[in-house]
């Protein structure tokens, strides 16, 4: 490098096999036909003083190399899939996109404005940069696990578009939370509507608990069993009294069925008696005792029935001397009636309880949707603020001057921020945008996309190439010509 100028030579790199040019303060032009070498020309030389751009080896080299202003750097043979390139204009950096994306949107030129400054200061994102970035612990924790997870270091640009899918994504889960708690809500109140109007009204909530219902119902029904056995005791004996009252007159006096049994007592002792006799006479009265023996039999069995007709007398007078107790039919119902009222209130009780446990849960769901909204909500001002954060962050870098005021680009001017679309003059962005971009390229060599240049009018051009010349910068840029490879200056005398 010499006081006014850069010689640069290339060898075996992209497209040229070897070409020596030499570059001058303000705008370089590198021209030539399609696939002269121009895109390789750009990459080379800002590889060579820094930029992280993509060089390759010319087909058929095993090496190639590039020095400019005193640094020299070899590239070596790397294998790769041939096919033929269609060479047009290089992507020169994203400087022609700070100075002018060239997007009639406002908002969506100072959002690209705002990225390609992102990516000309490349900061390295720290624990520290990062939480301030993210301003909220949530997408911190969420942000960080996937930028600072792997052991590498995210420049800002990447942090700031995960860190604002990060917040979007959260809100969107918030949001789905309050729907769904609104969900919830809504059908908490449909259902404690629906016990208002089985009970008649907020109004009419019982007084006593589900569980004390229940014990007093459980009560009613075991009274209710105990009743009814009783009752079914009672009706029995007064269905057998009944019965033995209907057939008393048809039953014989057990007192003379006691008189025959005696007499037929007696009348057994004379047989006896006679059969003794009997046996001492001779065999002729033999006959006789058999005949004895036959009547003995059926007085001892006419004995049996009369004490068996005895007893049952005996056990009539019994059962009917028994006194009629317990509850009545109608007490019975008395106590159906009871249950039924017990199992009316203890379903009102539970109705009564449902209700006050739906109502504590109305509020809760009513809260939890109405803080999932407020978080939604905060993460999407969040997600809308990470602008506003990167121009904090900018402050103090090789940003030069230039922050993020409002979502928009701006400068610092006498500590005035000055919107960079809006209220900086053409002249003033390209002044401010090349300054951020020889401290961004680590040297004098800036890379210029080739379309911004071509879009340019003589006087842009010349007003451009002039600043370029002021700061001492070697801007390189490109057009397409016929011929070979060969390099243009433009200083701004004149708007070539």
């Amino acid at each position: 490098m010499t006081a006014d100028g850069i010689d640069v030579r290339i060898s075996n790199l992209g497209g040229i096999t070897s070409a020596e040019l030499r570059l001058e303060p303000g705008v370089n032009v590198l021209t030539g036909a399609n696939g002269a070498g121009k895109t390789s020309a750009m990459r080379a030389v800002s590889r060579a003083l820094g930029a992280d751009v993509p060089v390759e080896v010319r087909d058929g080299a095993d090496h190639g190399s590039v020095d400019a202003g005193g640094a020299r750097l070899v590239v070596k043979k790397v294998a790769r899939a041939s096919g033929v390139a269609q060479v047009s204009l290089a992507e020169g950096g994203p400087l022609a996109d700070l100075i002018d994306p060239g997007l009639k949107d406002s908002d969506s030129a100072a959002k690209a404005r705002i990225r390609a400054l992102l990516r000309l200061v490349r900061v390295p994102v720290s624990e520290e940069i990062l939480a301030q970035l993210a301003g909220d612990p949530e997408v911190f924790a969420a942000a960080s696990d996937e930028l600072l997870g792997q052991g590498t270091t995210p420049d800002l640009l990447t942090a700031q578009e995960r860190i604002r899918q990060h917040a979007h994504r959260l809100a969107r889960e918030a949001e789905s939370r309050a729907k769904t708690f609104e969900g919830r809500l809504q059908a908490y109140e449909h259902r404690l509507a629906e016990i208002f109007a089985e009970i008649g009204g907020e109004d009419h909530l019982a007084e006593i608990g589900a569980g004390e219902a229940e014990a007093a119902a459980r009560a009613a029904v075991r009274e209710l069993e105990i009743t009814r056995l009783a009752a079914e005791k009672r009706f029995e004996l007064e269905q057998r009294q009944a019965g033995l009252r209907a057939s008393l007159a048809e039953v014989e006096d057990p007192a003379s069925y006691e008189a025959e049994i005696g007499r037929l007592a007696e009348r057994e002792q004379a047989h006896r008696a006679r059969i003794e006799k009997l046996e001492r006479e001779t065999a002729s009265e033999r006959v006789r005792l058999a005949e004895a023996s036959a009547d003995l039999k059926h007085l001892r069995e006419r004995q049996a029935e009369a004490a068996a007709r005895a007893e049952q007398q005996r056990e009539a007078r019994r059962i009917l001397d028994l006194p009629v107790t317990g509850p009545t039919q109608v007490e019975v119902e008395a106590l159906e009636e009871a249950v039924e009222e017990a199992r009316d209130r203890l379903s009102w009780a539970r109705l009564s309880d449902e209700a006050r446990l739906l109502g504590a849960d109305v509020e809760a769901a009513r809260e939890a949707a109405r803080t999932a909204t407020a978080r939604a909500e905060r993460l999407r001002d969040s997600a809308g603020g990470i602008a506003g954060r990167v121009g904090q962050i900018l402050a103090g870098t090789e940003a030069s001057g230039l922050t993020v005021v409002d979502g928009r680009l701006a400068e610092l001017v006498d500590g005035e921020a000055m919107d960079f679309e809006r209220r900086r003059s053409d002249g003033q962005r390209i002044r401010a945008a090349l300054r951020v971009a020889a401290k961004a390229y680590r040297g004098q060599v800036v890379p210029l996309d080739g379309r911004y240049w071509l879009a340019l009018d003589d006087a842009a051009r010349a007003e451009f190439a002039a600043i370029a010349t002021e700061l001492g910068l070697y801007v390189l840029t490109e057009r397409p010509t016929e011929g070979d490879l060969r390099v243009d200056h433009v200083r701004g005398e004149e708007a070539w």
